[in-house]
Order: C-alpha cells, then sequence, then structure tokens
C-alpha cells in the first residue's frame, strides 16, 4: 500500500535583486517570477512546471510596476502530496 506523505510547509525569503543585473528595467518584474520560481524549483526539488503562485503574490511584485519590482520576497510554501507546490505570502489565509 502507498505511504500518504504529508503536505511540507515553509516560509522562505526569496532575494531578486542580484536577478536584475543583466535585465532591461522594463522586464524586471517578468523577470522576478521567473526567479522565484526557479529558486523554489531549486530548493524543493520539483519541476518549474508544477509551481503556483498566488494572485496575491503576483500582485506584490506587480504592485510598484515592472520596473521597480521589490527587491527581496518573503513567501510562504506548502508541497501538496500530488507534488504540485503553492506559493503565496506569508499572511494569506
Amino acid at each position: 500500500m502507498a505511504e500518504k506523505t504529508t503536505p511540507e510547509e515553509k516560509i522562505v525569503t526569496i532575494p531578486l535583486r542580484k536577478g536584475f543585473k543583466h535585465v532591461h528595467r522594463n522586464r524586471r518584474a517578468n523577470r522576478a517570477i521567473s526567479i522565484v520560481k526557479a529558486h523554489l524549483s531549486r530548493h524543493m526539488k520539483t519541476d518549474i512546471k508544477d509551481i503556483r503562485v498566488s494572485q496575491k503574490l503576483h500582485d506584490r511584485i506587480w504592485a510598484r510596476g515592472n520596473q521597480n519590482p521589490p527587491p527581496r520576497v518573503r513567501v510562504k510554501i506548502k508541497k501538496d502530496s500530488d507534488g504540485i507546490l503553492r506559493v503565496r505570502l506569508p499572511e494569506e489565509v
């Protein structure tokens, strides 16, 4: 019988500023989303296609426009038993 795994849950801070070094300033928020997914893929050992970013986190990154995203973002990660990684802000319900 297959053993059921409990979902993993972590809170991490993802640095974004270094990723903007070689990106045109009009594409920084787009790059920030990619950096979040790549960071979580590397640290949580999952595929990028299995990462779901919440709308509130997306809005937080885009809040100051495409040219000026935050230098770091704190996120809460929950890995489902299906292997899907759900990423959201820690204060989200």
